[in-house]
């Protein structure tokens, strides 16, 4: 690096002094004007802010509220004076790999410099610390990053906009304004007036309180924008509600793609509708930044020749939020504008972003919702939420969650509805511009109410704004500074539509029909049947007169429907008037309410979980599904996840809504979606419900969502049929379960030759809608299929699914039998026979069976599988004891599996009860086997001295106990006199040395090791026992 680079960047580098006056860190300035960057974390806890220059003169600075982040650990700062020297950004995306660093050796003033090579997967250098530093590109002016740790030498890049938030914004700015390559400087100052128009427009929503960039978290969205831009298409509309966070998403957008091209941000609000469309509005807009920031070469026809004229690489993106909010006074001209600007931007290389809570000009668009579960976590992490209300559906919606921590949300025990939640924001507000006035809170509050109810589509006239202020003016800027209000050439706008909607809501009284409202009133009108149910009084008369307008189809219907959406949203104790909520539901799935529209609804709404849950079964009942599609979705081996049944069309539908529950709440869901597979009344065709609460479970588990649980739908599937008389479900269990086997990959061929074979028009229905032909046509058709099918493999998988419906299951058996006898099945194999062991109506057949294989049978690893099926006990004692008949009887016939059936035998003998037929077949067998090997009588030792709670079976071990140590030889009972002392099965310490000392002595008569360890085991567990054994007079003949 050359002696002039060493000492401008040594001019350039500041000192972060601490409350001592002592350097704590270091920054360096960034333009000619006293701006510079530090770290976060080195001024966070400064009450003042000041830095000492190279020269050693101090100021004082402060902190760019704009550009800072504390989640980057990136601070902004400026000091009152000019900075000649100061560290340039590079604008060309280029791959450093060497760069230099200052370093200040100990016990020198002077910086020296080193060069490094960047560590790419995760920045870091081997230095000597010191955060707050400049790393440069090797000799260059050009800054790389920033150091910010200096425990890890870590670096943070500066040329990424996405790893330091708005930072980016100032750091493709200030890279245009100060580049050091002369060819782009013309470049450079055209890209100054986008960029400051886009600092500008960003900042002003800061200012404002509706971007939070701290507060910001990813959001799926951001890569179909990022798709639409490196497309070539021209326009792409989001389409969301009010408070989901559109407006943050494209001013974060806008943000990471000031690198791709000239952006633009404007909000519609500012757009006057001037006949020239949205070039006139764009033009008007650019001169006024012009005009505050002149350039010496560039006019504004360069600026609007650039926009309309870029290249591909270099293409104009013009972001615009929330084209609904276009004042009122322009109604009349607005969809001539929109329909001309549109036009005007599809001929140029202009692509447009665009935000609205409606679609306009017919055109397909991006639609937003709730925060999903991923976004959801991260906004909590961000807001600082309590756990606790993770598990609260409508916590997703992010303007919720933003109240939530408006209002101190840790502070809470109990999540408020609705009415509380925006009533507590709002006078939280009153009470602090009331201490910064002097006028009493409830003024200023019954103030916004009037301000409010004069509003249209949230506007005032300035002059009605001053008007309704006139005895207290010191609210006029006040209103707009605390972001309530924000002022435009347009007039006054109310910057939360919930607040305006709210405030709304105040100013009139319930007993007024709805349809003799205007139209404020009308929005207002939710907020104010949600207060009096927060109240707990009675608005029952109101939700029916609003239903009853929709069922009559009232000239302003779609008015009504509107109304009521938005009341069940806010409703409190709304499970009081679900009769009235699942009658409009069921009335308007053809009208103004489709079934996609009942999940989000539901899911933001404070009704039950359960309720919530019926919803949302009632709209998906709606659907109706080819029999192509059903195949289509049991199909398992289609791992696409756009082929999942609960992946919706639009964002955030029914569907996707039931998906979030399965994610929050898993097995509340679940078993929920079972119940609704089991809804069938036995006698009309099975209802669609039914196959898709099939579908969904069948893809949930074959789609790896549960893959980390013990949920299997083949084995959950039909679970409780065989408790009870549930004969009216067998249509269920074999239609479905013909079903699934139809749509098994593995069946596709013979099932598609099967149809070909018959009359043509049954292959043609199986296509179209014919639903409830199909699904009465298919079970026989499989089950043809399976009988003639000649590969193993395929033969097995249709018998795991048919075998579970009653009027095969015997067939089903008997082939998998058959199987088992040719020694085909393995262990996963066996599992089909599990859920038919203990019916009533095969027992006799496959015990039999089962009993043969596991004597001949000649793969072992299946006979051993087999055993475990066989004897786990059920509660039919009559089976059990059979069961334990046969037990006994293998136990001398087939010695190779001794293991096992031991380990079957002891299992048995922990689930038998005393009374039970079974149990003295079982205790009979007890001294037989403590005769046999090791690996059979350790096992019944270890459950002999087990502590047992009844009297009965202690009496019996206890004799057992004693049997054995008269009977057995000597190792059997070393180990049984140290399982005895381990365990409190024998509590008598007379018996239990009585019984042990002839052991202990005979092993004394070899050595005294088996004694030692009596000893030991004695002084963990009985002190009483170790000194009796200690003192005997026997034993110290031995000694």
């Amino acid at each position: 690096m050359t002696l002039h680079n060493e000492s401008h960047i040594s001019l350039s580098i500041i000192s972060i002094l601490d409350a001592d006056n002592q350097i704590t860190g270091y920054g360096f300035f960034i333009d000619p004007h006293g701006l510079a960057i530090t770290c976060y974390h080195l001024i966070s806890n400064l009450q003042n802010i000041r830095i000492r220059d190279y020269y050693g003169h101090e100021y004082d600075a402060v902190i760019n509220k704009y550009y800072s982040s504390h989640r980057n650990d990136i601070a902004v700062i400026h000091i009152q004076k000019d900075t000649p020297y100061f560290l340039y950004f590079s604008h060309l995306a280029e791959i450093i790999i060497e760069v230099t660093e200052p370093v200040l050796s100990p016990g020198k003033t002077t910086w020296e410099f080193e060069d490094l090579r960047i560590d790419k997967c995760d920045y870091l250098l081997q230095t000597t610390g010191m955060h707050g530093l400049p790393v440069l590109e090797k000799d260059k002016l050009n800054v790389w990053g920033i150091k910010i740790s200096d425990r890890y030498s870590r670096v943070l890049p500066l040329k990424n906009p996405n790893s330091t938030g708005q930072f980016g914004l100032l750091r493709e700015y200030l890279s245009n304004t100060y580049s050091l390559r002369q060819y782009l400087r013309r470049n450079g100052e055209v890209r100054t007036i986008f960029n400051l128009q886009v600092l500008t427009a960003i900042n002003n929503l800061i200012d404002k309180g509706i971007y939070l960039p701290e507060y910001y978290c990813s959001r799926d969205e951001e890569t179909k924008i990022h798709t639409f831009i490196h497309s070539a298409g021209h326009l792409k509309f989001i389409i969301g509600d009010n408070g989901v966070g559109k407006t943050s998403l494209l001013a974060h957008a806008a943000t990471l793609s000031i690198s791709s091209g000239y952006v633009l941000f404007f909000s519609a609000w500012q757009f006057e509708l001037r006949p020239h469309g949205l070039r006139g509005e764009i033009k008007r807009l650019l001169q006024q930044k012009l005009t505050d920031h002149p350039q010496e070469t560039i006019t504004i026809d360069d600026l609007m020749h650039t926009a309309c004229n870029s290249i591909y690489n270099n293409q104009c993106i013009i972001f615009i939020d929330g084209l609904n909010e276009i004042s009122n006074q322009f109604a009349g001209k607005f969809n001539s504008w929109i329909k001309h600007s549109i036009g005007w931007a599809k001929n140029t290389n202009i692509k447009l972003i665009i935000t609205s809570t409606t679609p306009f000009y017919k055109h397909p668009g991006i639609r937003m919702g709730s925060f999903n579960v991923k976004e959801t976590k991260e906004a909590f992490l961000l807001y600082n939420l309590p756990e606790k209300f993770k598990t609260i559906s409508r916590l997703s919606h992010p303007l919720v969650i933003r109240l939530l921590h408006d209002i101190s949300s840790q502070a809470i025990s109990a999540v408020p509805d609705d009415y509380p939640l925006v009533a507590t924001y709002i006078q939280r507000k009153c009470a602090s511009i009331a201490r910064l006035t002097n006028i009493p809170s409830n003024t200023i509050y019954d103030l916004l109410i009037l301000l409010a109810s004069h509003s249209e589509n949230h506007w005032l006239s300035y002059d009605i704004y001053q008007h309704i202020l006139k005895d207290h003016p010191d609210l006029v800027p006040i209103l707009i500074q605390e972001n309530l209000f924000f002022l435009s050439n347009n007039g006054i706008r109310i910057i939360f539509p919930w607040i305006g909607e709210f405030l709304t809501g105040e100013s009139f009284d319930l007993h007024l029909p709805w349809d003799q409202l205007n139209p404020t009133q009308r929005k207002g009108l939710p907020w104010l049947i949600a207060k009096h149910s927060f109240l707990k009084q009675d608005v029952t008369h109101v939700m029916q007169q609003l239903l009853s307008s929709i069922v009559n189809n009232h000239p302003e219907k779609e008015k009504a429907v509107d109304i009521l959406i938005n009341t069940i949203q806010h409703l409190s104790h709304p499970d009081k008037h679900y009769t009235t909520i699942e009658t409009f539901t069921l009335h308007e799935q053809n009208g103004f309410f489709l079934p996609q529209e009942v999940g989000p609804l539901v899911f933001h709404s404070h009704l039950s979980y359960p309720n919530q849950l019926k919803l949302i079964k009632i709209a998906l009942s709606t659907e109706t599904m080819s029999p192509h599609f059903i195949h289509f979705y049991f199909s398992c081996h289609i791992y696409d996840p756009q082929n999942l049944f609960l992946e919706p069309i639009a964002p955030f539908s029914t569907k996707q809504a039931l998906h979030r529950y399965l994610e929050i709440q898993r097995d509340k869901t679940i078993d929920t979606i079972m119940q609704w597979l089991y809804d069938y009344d036995g006698v009309s065709d099975l209802p669609m419900i039914n196959v898709i609460a099939c579908i969904i479970l069948h893809q949930f588990y074959c789609y790896g969502k549960t893959r980390k649980t013990s949920f299997n739908v083949r084995d959950k599937l039909f679970v409780n049929i065989n408790k009870q008389d549930n004969t009216h479900l067998s249509p269920i269990i074999k239609e479905i379960c013909s079903l699934i086997v139809a749509s098994n990959p593995e069946f596709e061929y013979d099932f598609y030759k099967y149809c070909a074979e018959l009359e043509s028009h049954i292959n043609i229905l199986r296509r179209k809608s014919n639903y409830h032909f199909y699904i009465k046509w298919l079970p026989p058709v499989m089950l043809d299929i399976i009988r003639n099918t000649k590969t193993f493999d395929k033969l097995l998988s249709g018998i795991t699914w048919l075998i579970r419906v009653p009027e095969y299951t015997e067939e089903m058996l008997h082939q998998t039998l058959i199987l088992l006898k040719e020694n085909k099945l393995n262990c996963r194999n066996c599992e089909t026979l599990l859920s038919c062991i203990n019916m009533e109506e095969y027992f006799d057949i496959i015990v039999p069976e089962l009993i043969s294989f596991i004597k001949n049978g000649e793969n072992r690893h299946s006979r051993e599988m087999c055993i475990g099926m066989l004897f786990t006990l059920k509660n039919n004692e009559e089976h059990n004891l059979v069961l334990i008949q046969h037990l006994a009887l293998l136990m001398d016939e087939v010695p190779e599996l001794d293991r096992k059936l031991t380990q079957q035998f002891v299992a048995a003998l922990v689930k038998v009860p005393y009374h039970s037929k079974a149990y003295p077949v079982l205790n009979a067998l007890i001294p037989k086997l403590l005769l046999k090997d090791l690996h059979i009588w350790y096992p019944i030792m270890k459950h002999l001295c087990r502590e047992e709670t009844c009297p009965y079976t202690l009496f019996d071990k206890l004799n057992w106990i004693r049997w054995a140590f008269n009977n057995l030889e000597l190792r059997p009972l070393c180990t049984l006199t140290i399982l005895l002392l381990n365990t409190k099965v024998m509590k008598d310490e007379d018996q239990i040395i009585a019984l042990i000392k002839p052991v202990i002595l005979r092993t004394l008569e070899s050595s005294d090791q088996f004694y030692d360890a009596v000893l030991k085991k004695c002084k963990k567990k009985n002190l009483a026992i170790f000194y009796d054994i200690l003192n005997d007079e026997d034993f110290k003949k031995f000694k």
